[in-house]
């Protein structure tokens, strides 16, 4: 072969090379739209959002696209989205990069569900000053600052996270020796860091716009810019700084031997209701945001003192196995921990409420002239009872008519003025009234009769 073939060969064989890869590079770097959405595939088959276009108050990102399961939100994919309001991130999602969510200047929240996301880098979430609230799941590992997100009051963490917590809108690590994040628009005038806390992390502080700091002497360390951009004075009761504590206290006002200014303390339950069946009632009260549990209380009687019924994370509670148609009290109050300590939160009012009566049962049933007479078994734990009947077998709202009977131990009514000839359906229920409220049991099987 000669010199020069082998040289045009060569160069054939680069050419056709660069070729390639220029095509491959922008097949893949191939910029698709579906809705709100521009997207591009990579390698793996998984799409990334590179631009949101929707004008809509409350998105919530698709998990899939064409097949194609949303794994990355690209650096800036969300710039200056005003209208949003409200972000839903499906549980596909495995990274957002950093400058993701940017310049949303009216997003008020943001919530990530569970799945595959376990880091949320310091300026993923970034410049969305109306931003208050944060949901995130129990993968989620790590978290970032959330920079010049100012109005943020509280992030929330799924509480079967394994990794991270959140007490009164603060994360913590799970064991809460690390408190990892403050949001900087919660408004209170002085922070007290738990004393299980020992370390500090990094920009935990960052821009917060809180007054004071109460660092107790037992926290170990204070990471770099533990305190960046806040200009909180700091409390404690150490007699000097310690030397894991100068770095992130440089030119800060620091206020040594000092107990804390602020005591701890917990919100109060202000809403406490209940649902009811002839077995069960269903407790449900006001989530307080800086508390970590509730306690339930059961009026006993006998005792004449309300006793611990079982304590509980979440904002409700079903208590079962209970009498038909008998009357319970209840009150609840929040608490939370400081170290070994517990914090309570003043009870709630307390909370009258009964089960609901069985079904009466209709033994006698009659038609008189222009009349009907309606007989009943008497209901263990009633106050009275509601007859209604109507001349449509649906008991449509305008044939229907009720007859309150208010004494327990009445069993029987007549119900008079009727049409003759007419046929009338009826069925009656039992009521409890506790607390001037009636509290209804299910209605009898349906009779009917014609009135002579």
């Amino acid at each position: 072969m000669s010199r020069r073939r082998f040289i045009m060969i060569t160069m054939c064989i680069f050419t056709f090379l660069c070729m390639f890869a220029v095509l491959s590079y922008a097949a893949e770097e191939t910029e698709y739209s579906k809705g709100s959405l521009n997207y591009i595939i990579l390698d793996d088959n998984t799409l990334k959002i590179t631009k949101y276009h929707g004008e809509e108050k409350n998105y919530t990102i698709p998990s899939k696209i064409g097949g194609k399961s949303v794994s990355v939100i690209e650096f800036r994919a969300f710039m200056y989205a005003d209208n949003l309001k409200k972000l839903v991130i499906p549980g596909s999602v495995k990274e957002i990069e950093r400058g993701a969510i940017y310049g949303c200047y009216n997003l008020s929240s943001i919530v990530i569900e569970k799945g595959k996301l376990k880091t949320i880098y310091g300026t993923s979430i970034e410049n969305c000053p109306s931003l208050k609230t944060v949901s995130l799941p129990k993968n989620v590992k790590t978290i970032g600052a959330f920079t010049e997100c100012s109005g943020l009051e509280e992030i929330n963490v799924d509480v079967s996270n394994p990794y991270i917590c959140s007490v009164d809108g603060v994360v913590f690590s799970k064991d809460k020796t690390s408190l990892l994040k403050f949001p900087q628009g919660k408004e209170v005038k002085k922070y007290v860091i738990p004393s299980t806390v020992k370390v500090v992390a990094g920009w935990a502080f960052y821009d917060a716009s809180l007054p004071a700091v109460f660092v107790p002497k037992t926290v170990d360390e204070l990471e770099e810019h533990a305190f960046g951009f806040c200009m909180s004075e700091i409390y404690t009761d150490a007699s000097k700084t310690p030397s894991k504590w100068k770095d992130a206290l440089v030119g800060r006002i620091v206020h040594y031997n000092q107990s804390a200014k602020a005591e701890i303390t917990v919100g109060t339950i202000k809403k406490l209701s209940a649902t009811q069946t002839t077995t069960t009632i269903t407790l449900k009260w006001n989530k307080v945001a800086d508390a970590e549990g509730y306690r339930v209380y059961k009026y006993n009687s006998k005792t004449k003192k309300y006793e611990k019924l079982k304590d509980v994370t979440k904002t409700s509670l079903k208590i079962s196995k209970l009498k038909a148609g008998t009357a319970y009290k209840f009150k609840v109050r929040a608490f939370k921990k400081d170290g070994k300590k517990t914090i309570w939160g003043k009870y709630s009012s307390v909370l009258e409420t009964a089960t609901k009566t069985k079904a009466p049962i209709l033994s006698k049933f009659s038609a008189g002239k222009k009349q009907l007479t309606a007989t009943w078994k008497i209901v263990s734990g009633a106050t009275g009872y509601e007859v209604a009947y109507s001349t449509s077998k649906k008991f449509t709202k305008k044939t229907t008519k009720k007859v309150t009977v208010k004494k327990a131990k009445t069993k029987k009514t007549t119900i008079k003025k009727l049409k003759k000839g007419k046929k009338y359906y009826v069925k009656v229920r039992a009521y409890k009234t506790v607390s001037s409220k009636k509290i209804y049991g299910a209605y009898s099987s349906v009779k009917s009769v014609k009135v002579k």
